[in-house]
């Protein structure tokens, strides 16, 4: 084995196109990166499709909330306001006045 001083090692970095002793990990990081960038890809996906999934099921949530509400003040028969929403509204208007 040969016996490596620290100046050596100095004079062989920038041969080696490395700037200081912090570029070796950065390419290290890179291959371990490359190896699992793979898993790293699938495990993106599966997030990206949770959140997807997520607002899917938030949105038709929002949307029969919604529907609710509309069939809470309208009478289903005649599609016109019933009396829920004339006490709401009256309520509303007493405290604007």
């Amino acid at each position: 084995m040969d016996n490596i001083s620290p100046t050596s090692n100095r004079r062989i970095a920038p041969q080696l196109g490395f700037s200081n002793s912090t570029d070796p990990v950065f390419i290290i990081g890179y291959v371990i990166y490359a190896k699992f960038s793979l898993v790293i890809f699938f495990c993106g996906a599966i997030f990206v499709f949770a959140v997807c999934s997520q607002s899917l099921k938030t949105t038709s949530d929002m949307m029969q909330i919604h529907a609710l509400k509309q069939e809470n003040i309208t009478d289903s028969l005649t599609g016109m306001f019933n009396r829920r929403y004339l006490d709401r509204r009256l309520k509303e208007e007493t405290q604007r006045a």
